[in-house]
């Protein structure tokens, strides 16, 4: 990843852009989710495939990329919530042209390392995908973040997004497969769950976005402990 398209808090980590990264974020995902599922190879060579919303997808090297044409997805910087803004979006859209077309670059990092690391913390990717089955997420109060940037909350509360900066997920990705290592040997681990590293370009801005398990909810929620007595 080059350095060279840096974040910057101002314009990236708040307000319509982060609102529509959010969408495309959760859009990609599941689409990730569901081509990974399909083939069984999420990091696998030159596998492709395309969607139905989306123009192309592939799995190449250590990452899955996937482009989305955002096009419809906001009005004014907003979502278009039911059928009345999604009319008025795609009216908009067809009297525009071409020019309604909105590209969006979806990367999902290293997803095979981080499907092993849910594997390891007991989190199956039905509950992971399940968890952005739910259009938008809870915005967490900037009191919580002392580095100033953005946290965000699944609906059931079980994951947590935070934007990073570029050098804080080439770390993250240095790092990768030593912590993958540790988590294997020691599920219980006191260290930060992470399930995902996801990258949401648009017209030369770069959101960078991991995703962590809930450490509140973690153990009783994933467990196997739990999950069998739910199933008893």
């Amino acid at each position: 990843m080059s350095s060279q398209s840096s974040l910057s808090n101002a314009t990236v980590h708040n307000g319509p852009f982060m609102d529509d990264s959010l969408r495309a974020l959760r859009r990609g995902l599941l689409a990730q989710m569901d081509v990974q599922h399909d083939a069984q190879l999420p990091g696998g060579e030159g596998s492709s495939r395309g969607g139905p919303d989306d123009q192309e997808s592939t799995a190449r090297g250590g990452d899955f990329s996937l482009m989305l044409d955002m096009g419809f997805a906001s009005v004014g910087g907003k979502g278009n919530e039911g059928t009345e803004g999604a009319e008025e979006a795609e009216a908009k859209g067809e009297a525009a042209g071409a020019s309604a077309s909105r590209p969006v670059m979806f990367v999902s990092h290293e997803p095979l390392v981080f499907a092993c690391l849910r594997h390891s913390l007991n989190i199956p990717d039905s509950e992971y995908r399940a968890a952005f089955q739910d259009e938008g997420f809870q915005a967490l109060k900037p009191a919580t973040s002392k580095s100033g940037r953005s946290f965000y909350m699944t609906q059931d509360d079980r994951f947590i997004l935070k934007s990073l900066s570029r050098a804080e997920a080439d770390f993250l990705l240095e790092v990768l497969c030593q912590y993958y290592e540790h988590v294997a040997k020691h599920p219980s681990t006191l260290l930060p769950r992470f399930c995902g590293l996801y990258e949401v370009s648009e017209k030369g801005r770069d959101v960078l976005i991991c995703i962590e398990a809930n450490a509140n909810l973690t153990l009783e929620t994933f467990s196997p402990s739990s999950q069998s007595s739910a199933v008893a």
